[in-house]
């Protein structure tokens, strides 16, 4: 993930939240990602968050494959969240 991570920022992405935790409305913790865009509800997981992603994708997060390339990844975090093209 540390090489995604210098590829995106090099690329000009912004920089995402590192061990993002998304939280329900009682403040229990429902899923974890190990890089996130909380503003446009971006997450990428590791192969251990998988059972992370039906939460996110629940509460309308994108949460692409793990291998996206970083092109495709820039043009989904300059995507409104509520964009559902991906």
């Amino acid at each position: 993930m540390t090489s995604v991570l210098r590829s995106l920022l090099n690329a000009g992405a912004p920089r995402p939240e590192i061990g993002y935790e998304l939280v329900d409305d009682r403040g229990e913790i429902v899923a974890m990602a190990e890089l996130a865009w909380p503003a446009v509800r971006v997450a990428l997981l590791t192969t251990t968050q998988e059972t992370c992603r039906a939460p996110l994708e629940k509460a309308n997060w994108r949460v692409p494959s793990p291998d996206i390339p970083i092109v495709e990844l820039i043009a989904l975090l300059n995507r409104p969240a509520n964009s559902r093209e991906d």
